[in-house]
């Protein structure tokens, strides 16, 4: 099996990089964005406590206040980073396994953050020459920008705020193993990834290696990229 592990920035089109490989060849999907938004519920109590300035009036967690105050203060980032990820790196190593043992030939991984918390990981799969991809979704900054404001209704400040605590694109491109610019309509969108899926197909080898190598090589490396990403 192999993994394709799409990354980009905020409001670069990675999710629909992501969900084109799941509608056009039936690759599934594990999106880290909707496990992030699991794990948040899941230790809201401690948010609340993390964060008290988010609660709203019915003790809710307003989202959009602790998304601003972690892009713009690294220490509480870093906090709130530590007690999310290590639920969300368990529940994506189960997800692989699982479609591993359902028999899927390559699994997409939208992952936001990839590079930022996983560069260890890279590092890794990269000296071991191991299945799997990273594909890094870009875009011209103030295209960035717009799609952000229009997508999340938040200030340009606050989208440029969120944008700066992320890696720099120049510095993801480095790490990618493949770049698909996102600059043109939905029909060029697909063609690229059609063309992205095609030329990384993993060979015989690589298939053979990966089906008897994956169950306990994936929970090993997803440790070790969280330790050396903390």
């Amino acid at each position: 099996m192999q993994i394709i592990a799409v990354t980009g920035g905020l409001g670069t089109g990675k999710s629909t990089v992501a969900r084109l490989m799941n509608a056009r060849f039936g690759f599934p999907v594990i999106d880290a964005d909707e496990l992030s938004r699991w794990a948040f519920s899941a230790c809201s109590s401690i948010i609340s406590r993390l964060f008290p300035e988010a609660l709203a009036p019915d003790s809710s967690i307003d989202r959009r206040i602790v998304a601003e105050i972690v892009f713009s203060d690294a220490r509480r980032r870093r906090h709130l980073n530590q007690l999310l990820h290590p639920l969300i790196i368990a529940v994506i190593a189960f997800q692989i396994i699982w479609h591993w043992l359902a028999g899927a030939s390559r699994v997409v991984i939208d992952a936001p953050l990839l590079f930022e918390v996983g560069g260890g990981l890279v590092r890794i799969c990269r000296r071991f020459h191991l299945p799997v991809v990273f594909v890094l979704v870009a875009c011209d900054a103030n295209v960035q920008i717009a799609r952000a404001i229009s997508r999340d209704g938040a200030t340009r400040a606050a989208i440029e705020a969120r944008i700066d605590a992320q890696m720099p694109m120049a510095e993801k491109q480095k790490l990618a193993d493949r770049v698909i610019e996102n600059i043109g309509d939905l029909v060029a969108l697909d063609h690229a990834v059609g063309r992205v899926v095609e030329e990384t197909g993993p060979g015989f080898i690589g298939r053979l290696v990966s089906w008897i190598i994956w169950p306990p090589l994936i929970i090993a490396l997803l440790v070790i990229a969280y330790r050396l990403g903390e």
